[in-house]
């Protein structure tokens, strides 16, 4: 999948999320560490012709807490994921 279509994927999870709780959704992207060492350590890698670019995995966070990784197909998903991670009763 294709950086800019996984971008448009999650902006409409984001306004989807932002209609039915009728709160501000933050969209953070991140591609550095805060950690210089780790950062030395990833870009060493690739530079490295032996390690292939990877497609980003995107992680979705909800107060800190991980709630999701991957990219959700839909708006539910991700719901279900929420409220998994908080342990509401997650109705089938």
């Amino acid at each position: 999948m294709a950086i800019l279509e996984i971008h448009k994927k999650i902006s409409s999870i984001a306004i989807d999320f932002q209609r039915a709780y009728g709160r501000t959704v933050e969209i953070r992207v991140f591609e550095r560490s805060s950690n210089r060492i780790v950062e030395l350590f990833l870009r060493s890698r690739r530079r490295s012709p032996e390690a292939p670019m990877e497609a980003p995995v995107p992680e979705f966070k909800v107060n800190g807490v991980k709630v999701f990784v991957g990219i959700p197909q839909s708006f539910s998903q991700l719901d279900e994921a929420i409220d998994r991670a908080f342990g509401r009763p997650v109705k089938d």
